[in-house]
């Protein structure tokens, strides 16, 4: 097989491949990046096109192939709210192979023990003795907004670039556990990643699913 080379976003081929939905985005992981899926039930023949067209060895090597919801969310936080019942029941049918051990399966749905991400905002006005107050903001996003406003509002791509894997984890165990976090010690696409991340796995949305078609519906 030759080498293959890119393909222009407007040649014939591209827009062929483009059409069979093998990659796509589906939001941002658990540290904040864009989330590529590949549907391998979409690949063509391979006798009719050119995996190297597809998928490049780069790209190839940081595919993480999962088989099951249980594989799923050892990668991707998971709301049972957005999966139909049909489909957690299939799953729960697949064979042992493609399984986790019971006593793992769906740990996305045992309470959170955080200090700050992955809670309801009730229970952290609570920890931090401000149950009842209706203008009550985390401490932990007045912490992020006051760094980000010092100094990332003219970083170029903030919220946009993703800091290193390890200090994001680190930095956000840290703030889980309750411990005092500097945050001057550290970039600020740090701050901005992990605002992103502590919305986003906020239990119940800050907008209402309620309100969802009307926000689709908004132009622009």
């Amino acid at each position: 097989m030759s080498k293959a080379t890119s393909l222009s976003a407007n040649s014939p081929e591209f827009k062929g491949i483009a059409g069979l939905n093998i990659i796509y985005e589906a939001g941002l992981d658990s540290e904040s990046r864009p989330i590529l899926i590949l549907c391998a039930d979409n690949l063509p023949d391979p006798d009719i096109y050119d995996y190297d067209l597809i998928l490049s060895p780069k790209f190839a090597q940081k595919l993480k192939y999962v088989t099951s919801l249980s594989q799923l969310v050892s990668y991707v936080k998971l709301d049972t709210k957005f999966i139909s019942q049909r489909v957690l029941d299939y799953d729960t049918q697949l064979p042992n192979l493609y399984q986790t051990p019971p006593q793992l399966r769906y740990s996305f749905l045992q309470p959170s023990t955080s200090l700050a991400f992955g809670r309801e905002l009730e229970d952290l006005a609570e920890i931090e003795g401000q149950k009842g107050n209706d203008d009550y903001v985390p401490k932990i996003v007045i912490k992020f907004a006051e760094h980000i406003r010092k100094h990332g509002i003219d970083k170029e791509g903030i919220f946009r670039k993703s800091p290193s894997s390890e200090e994001l984890r680190s930095v956000k165990k840290a703030f889980n556990q309750g411990l005092e976090v500097d945050l001057n010690k550290y970039d600020i696409d740090v701050s901005a990643a992990l605002l992103k991340v502590f919305i986003r796995e906020i239990p119940k949305p800050l907008i209402s699913l309620t309100f969802s078609d009307q926000m689709g519906a908004l132009p622009g």
